[in-house]
Formats: structure tokens, C-alpha cells, sequence
């Protein structure tokens, strides 16, 4: 089966969701990752793309170390078991999400960085 998921059905998979994983060693973003944290979902992941550069290991999710599957399985554990943990881990990487991503921010930021280029090129 290959159906697209419209945008407010894959908010909805996020929200009834525990926890997201990023079991992958290198990524961009990942903004999978981002798109659940803004629906409040906390995250297990290496430490890849901007996620790492963006969040906290214990703020906003945990970090794994690479090639560590006991830790990774102990982590996704204690976010399942732990609501409250979640629950606060949720909330601040929506807010997160929200100061980070803003739109105005957001392009202000990449403005910032393309003058820098450029700036740094000359």
C-alpha cells in the first residue's frame, strides 16, 4: 500500500504516539523528528543533522550513543514507562519547535547565514 498521509493525519499518528526514533546515523534534520516534537512527542536518536546542534540530550528527548542498542532500548523504555518524563519532554520540545521554527525566525535565520556566506567569500 502507498498513500500519501495528508498533513493533519500525520499530526494525529504523532500525537498518539509515545515517543519518536531516529535509529539512523546520518541525517539532515532529521525533520521527522521535528515534526513530532511540535505535536509534543519526545525523541530517542544518535545524534544526527540539526537535531543535535538544536536540542538537549535529557531536555527534549536522549541522545544514544552510536552503535549502543542496550542504551537505545533502555531509553525508549523509560520514556514508555514514564509519563510524566514524557510529558515534560513533550512540552518543551513543542516550545522548542515553536521559538526555533517560527517562520520569521525561521527566515531571518537563513537570510543571516546566506549573508554570511557570502560575506565569508569575498
Amino acid at each position: 500500500m502507498n498513500e500519501w498521509v495528508d498533513a493533519h493525519t500525520l499530526a494525529r499518528i504523532y500525537e498518539d504516539s509515545a515517543v519518536v526514533v531516529c535509529a539512523s546515523e546520518f541525517e539532515g534534520g532529521p525533520r521527522f523528528v521535528f515534526e513530532a516534537m511540535a505535536c509534543g512527542v519526545p525523541f530517542v536518536s544518535f545524534r544526527v543533522g540539526l537535531l543535535s546542534e538544536v536540542c538537549e540530550d535529557g531536555r527534549e528527548g536522549f541522545f544514544i550513543t552510536h552503535s549502543n542498542e542496550e542504551e537505545f532500548a533502555s531509553r525508549i523504555v523509560e520514556l514508555l514507562e514514564n509519563p510524566q518524563l514524557r510529558n515534560e519532554m513533550g512540552l518543551r520540545g513543542r516550545k522548542l519547535v515553536e521559538q526555533q521554527f517560527e517562520w520569521d525566525k525561521a527566515i531571518k535565520r537563513y537570510a543571516y547565514a546566506y549573508l554570511q556566506i557570502i560575506k565569508n567569500r569575498q
